[in-house]
């Protein structure tokens, strides 16, 4: 039972330090990675030829060290920038805090801090436009509080520049999305780098089934004023019109601040999309935000029963998304009530014990947090998509 103790590891496993590596290996990592534009082909070429293992932030360490960013004064936020503005295969726009000097020599918007907020647009050409954002009246008129908090927080001047964001399409990728661009999946991972950003990726998937990301995204945070500027500002500057206008189905995680902001953009940019929900967010996600972990409760022949529980309300609950199961508003009906009985059921009641509070919690979670989103999830209500 002692699990917390430390496993014996297999040297074979452990990744080798770099300066074990031979000239030969280490050049050959260099060539493959730079060669494919990818840090994990150098780590598997490694390990194909000579049975090494190396992560694949050691070989994007080598690259850079061989290539001389290491050495580099510059941050990595201003290489990759840098990349894309040379690259013909990247379209982006951005949005940074600059001095107010540095933009223009007249009289600026917002002069008061000393500093603009600027959208640059960088087109597939090469071709470069920069506007100035107003801090009244526009799309991302609240970013102003953001930025003064974001300056007081990371100690910067005034001739320090603050990147905010920038979203950018890669030209492979988006011809792609211009063969299948009905179905769109968003989503949004956090802590995904070192740097604070969050990454919001838009995904379509082809006529032979393979998933392809078209637009990248880094947003500081998941707040309302990051999804605006995306969805009133980045998207319609980098999807054409008549390519959003054939955009149907918006598929989707349960983030309220992303929901709204996809269903206002719905009125101006995606006009012919509707909304769906991910089942997996709303049950399992759900579930674990709102029901309380039973692992320290129960003892483990209990758990068994109560992990036995929760699968068969989890499954009750994704029936109603597959076709088959509930077909009218009256099948639903019944079996919600249904389901309810049996969380209060006398069977469950001698699994959880002395654990009572659980009950309510599983109805609460059911009621507020499952039956809200109904109109997205019932397959009945949505086949006609």
């Amino acid at each position: 039972m002692h699990i917390s103790h430390t496993k014996n590891l297999d040297p074979g496993i452990i990744s080798i330090p770099t300066w074990l590596l031979t000239t030969d290996q280490f050049m050959d990592v260099v060539h493959v990675s730079n060669a494919t534009s990818n840090n994990g082909s150098g780590r598997n070429y490694l390990h194909s030829k000579f049975g090494l293992i190396l992560s694949s932030m050691k070989a994007a360490y080598l690259s850079r060290r061989e290539n001389g960013v290491i050495q580099s004064a510059e941050d990595d936020i201003t290489l990759m920038m840098d990349n894309m503005y040379k690259s013909k295969e990247i379209s982006f726009v951005s949005l940074a805090d600059v001095l107010a000097n540095d933009y223009c020599d007249g009289p600026v918007l917002n002069d008061s801090s000393g500093t603009v907020t600027i959208s640059t647009r960088k087109h597939f050409s090469g071709d470069v436009e920069c506007r100035q954002i107003p801090p009244e009246g526009s799309e991302v008129s609240c970013l102003t509080p953001q930025i003064i908090q974001e300056r007081h927080g990371r100690h910067l001047d005034r001739e320090d520049i603050l990147f905010i964001g920038v979203a950018w399409i890669v030209k492979p990728a988006f011809r792609l999305f211009k063969l299948c661009p009905e179905v769109v999946w968003v989503d949004v991972t956090s802590h995904s780098n070192n740097k604070g950003f969050h990454l919001l990726t838009f995904s379509s998937r082809l006529s032979i089934g393979k998933q392809v990301v078209w637009l990248w995204i880094f947003i500081p945070n998941q707040q309302r004023f990051s999804f605006r500027w995306v969805f009133q500002e980045a998207i319609p500057i980098l999807v054409p019109k008549w390519l959003r206008d054939r955009v149907l189905f918006f598929m989707k995680d349960a983030d309220p601040q992303q929901r709204n902001e996809i269903l206002a953009s719905m009125t101006n940019t995606f006009v012919n999309a509707s909304e769906g929900t991910c089942g997996y967010h709303v049950v399992h996600q759900g579930w674990r935000k709102n029901v309380p972990s039973c692992t320290n409760i129960f003892p483990p022949t209990q758990l068994k029963k109560w992990s036995y529980i929760v699968h068969q309300i989890h499954k009750w609950i994704y029936s109603w998304m597959n076709p088959g199961n509930v077909e009218d508003e009256d099948e639903y009906e019944i079996s919600k009530f249904l389901l309810e009985k049996f969380v209060c059921s006398q069977a469950v009641q001698e699994i959880v014990g002395d654990n009572k509070f659980l009950i309510p919690k599983i109805i609460s979670f059911l009621r507020k947090h499952v039956y809200t989103w109904e109109t997205l999830y019932l397959h009945y209500r949505r086949s006609h998509i």
